[in-house]
């Protein structure tokens, strides 16, 4: 589980880095 929550953090800092891009 906690594999899974550090891969889901990753995730949504990828996208945050992919929207602060976009903008």
């Amino acid at each position: 589980v906690a594999v899974m929550n550090e891969d889901n953090v990753i995730i949504e800092m990828i996208h945050e880095k992919e929207n602060t891009i976009v903008l």
